[in-house]
């Protein structure tokens, strides 16, 4: 070493090297966000963020308990258990539907949300608080800008994005060299998801409502996605629609699956028992009598009984 030298230049020296290489990570991070953004405002991915939550507020309290004592459920909910990975959850038009007057100052309005719909939510928010890595779509036939299959995978694949920001730069290499295929091509952006979660360990895929959106678009996801779940043994999928004949023909007759219109009666009875108990102080407030209020009560559970899953 130089005389010259001193520990104090060593030291600089290194506090020097150290200040540049923070200063390389802070711009090599903001040019990898501002690339995601880019790609983000190209693309314009609809997440459902927003409707999981929705939903979420329009669960009871213990609502589903009914399917975590499943014993198919239980096997696809178990990351480590890959003899089920399919399951279909089915529901009919207005199966297990919540009725809820919300007040917002002097106003009321009416919010509805079908069985099928309000489970998803349910199984999406236990199995994320659980720590499992879960991917989901709420399909509505009102959204028909966000119901092709194509689109529905640019939700999945930005999904995936904002929960592992390593993963970006190979989205915006695969956006800069393949633009119009990414924004056209549905095998090339499956083939691009795949890329994307074969490191990513378990990935539980949630989509409800399937039968909500034509049936060309929801033949080319479900085909889309079988062929992505069987080429990864670490994927599981979950289907939650009607019981259409086509849906059915793709996912096959082994599947496992259950019917939300037949199991959801102590779901129901939750719900009226919750209404009833917000109903019976106002009824006395108004002179309602124990009579009257004793009566209520068994017309509650005369309702549970012929509401037959809906």
């Amino acid at each position: 070493m130089n005389s010259e030298v001193t520990l104090e230049n060593v030291v600089q020296a290194y506090e020097a090297r150290e200040r540049a290489y923070r200063e390389y990570e802070r711009t090599h991070q903001f040019q990898d966000r501002q690339n995601f953004e880019d790609v983000k405002l190209a693309l314009i991915p609809h997440l459902y963020d927003g409707d999981l939550e929705k939903f979420g507020r329009e669960c009871q309290i213990g609502s589903g308990q009914w399917l975590q004592e499943e014993d198919r459920f239980k096997i696809w909910a178990d990351a480590k258990d890959h003899s089920v990975r399919l399951f279909w959850l089915q529901g009919i038009p207005g199966a297990g539907t919540y009725c809820t007057w919300y007040r917002s100052h002097s106003d009321k309005y009416l919010v509805m949300s079908t069985g099928k719909t309000v489970m998803s939510s349910i199984i999406i928010h236990r199995m994320r608080n659980a720590g499992q890595n879960v991917l989901f779509a709420f399909l509505m036939h009102k959204n028909e800008a966000h119901n092709c299959a194509l689109k529905i995978l640019h939700s999945l694949i930005f999904q995936v994005l904002i929960d592992n920001q390593a993963l970006r730069p190979v989205m915006h290499e695969a956006y800069i060299s393949n633009y119009r295929q990414i924004t056209s091509s549905l095998d090339f952006t499956i083939e691009l998801f795949s890329d994307l979660i074969k490191d990513s360990g378990p990935t539980f895929i949630i989509i409800d409502g399937m039968d909500e959106i034509p049936e060309i678009e929801r033949r080319l996801l479900l085909k889309a996605l079988i062929g992505l779940f069987q080429t990864h043994k670490d994927v599981k999928l979950l289907v939650s629609s009607r019981g259409e004949r086509d849906i059915s023909s793709l996912l096959g007759n082994d599947v496992p699956s259950v019917r939300v219109d037949h199991r959801n009666k102590e779901d129901i009875d939750i719900y009226i028992q919750k209404e009833i108990d917000i109903w019976l102080p106002e009824l006395q407030s108004l002179g309602a009598d124990d009579q009257m209020c004793s009566e209520v009560k068994a017309l509650s559970r005369s309702i549970v009984e012929k509401a037959k899953g809906l």
